[in-house]
């Protein structure tokens, strides 16, 4: 999905590349996804980080990224839009992840 996604550091979002982590319940319920964001693969990686590979092209990414799972934020389904679909091992191990840090694991 391409997200609103606010900076932690300012008052200000930015249109950028999200992973949803929510079922379709918050979506139809509330009107809300829960997103993780995708950010460049040149960037520092973070401990909980999963890297998206080279095949990033084949899910909607622009350039090589990584999913950095301790930036989740809630947004407006209504300001979302689909630009692709990550791979199922991917997504496996980014739940592992959001789950562990949410301690359902």
């Amino acid at each position: 999905m391409r997200v609103p996604f606010p900076f932690v550091e300012t008052n200000r979002t930015r249109n950028r590349p999200g992973l949803v982590v929510s079922n379709g319940t918050t979506s139809s319920r509330f009107g809300l996804l829960w997103v993780v964001m995708i950010t460049g693969a040149g960037h520092e990686p973070w401990p909980e980080d999963v890297d998206v590979g080279p095949s990033h092209a084949d899910f909607g990414l622009a350039i090589p990224s990584r999913i950095r799972v301790a930036k989740i934020a809630a947004i407006s389904a209504s300001q979302a839009s689909l630009v692709g679909q990550i791979d199922k091992t991917i997504l496996d191990a980014v739940m592992k992840r959001v789950r562990a840090i949410v301690g359902l694991d």
